[in-house]
């Protein structure tokens, strides 16, 4: 009947939401968009880096040391070889986070600063 079909639609609506929900980063953007810099300026990417990133995250406002834990738990979610970036604040965040993922056996293949504002390029390793 038409009743329950609406019904079957309204939940299957839900679910997806609540994925779309549950991608978002803290900035509540999406992993495909680029989030802007404090200046409102783009943060620059080297081209071999942009071309091959799977997931992009926003943790310049996470403290530590849960940034790395969200970090941690992003490559845990992806597979081997595929390259996370990750916006970080200077200070405590870009000295303790490559360091630490580099200790859980993943590559850092960049790190580019732009003002206060670090965007790290991480390759998943084998689990």
């Amino acid at each position: 009947d038409v009743l329950s079909a609406l019904k079957q639609d309204a939940y299957d609506l839900v679910d997806t939401i609540d994925a779309l929900y549950q991608s978002m980063d803290n900035s509540l953007r999406f992993p495909a968009e680029t989030p802007p810099a404090k200046n409102g300026a783009a943060i620059p990417a080297q081209s071999s880096e942009t071309a091959h990133i799977h997931v992009e995250r926003d943790y310049r406002t996470v403290a530590c040391p849960m940034n790395f834990v969200k970090v941690k738990l992003d490559l845990d979610g992806m597979e081997t070889g595929q390259r996370l970036a990750v916006l970080l604040a200077d200070g405590e965040p870009i000295d303790n986070v490559p360091r630490s993922v580099a200790a859980e056996g993943h590559k850092v293949l960049g790190q580019t600063r732009v003002g206060d504002i670090w965007r790290v390029v991480i390759e998943k390793a084998a689990d």
